[in-house]
């Protein structure tokens, strides 16, 4: 058997990559998160049911959890959804 080229290497991959994304699609209007690579970097992709999809590293994450209470008060100002409030189980607050 010959040897695969980078070329057809790289298409396989995305093939499996597609599969994945297809069978990993939220269903029925949920969103979902899970965890991948880009560029070696680990991200966290956020999946639409629209299908659109987004990912985002730990340096935003951070700086979006340090900023999570402007996040809310954004959200319930101009959100379309319910905005659950619940404290960060890490800070030390604890409001129900």
């Amino acid at each position: 058997m010959a040897q695969e080229s980078e070329l057809e290497k790289r298409v396989r991959e995305l093939e499996e990559e597609n599969a994945r994304l297809r069978a990993n699609r939220a269903k029925g209007g949920e969103y979902s998160a899970r965890e991948d690579t880009y560029n070696g970097s680990p991200v966290l992709v956020f999946e639409r049911p629209s299908g659109k999809s987004f990912s985002l590293g730990s340096s935003k994450l951070t700086a979006i959890r340090i900023c999570w209470h402007k996040v809310e008060e954004f959200l319930r100002k101009h959100g379309k959804a319910k905005v659950d409030s619940r404290p960060d189980p890490t800070s030390g607050d604890e409001r129900i």
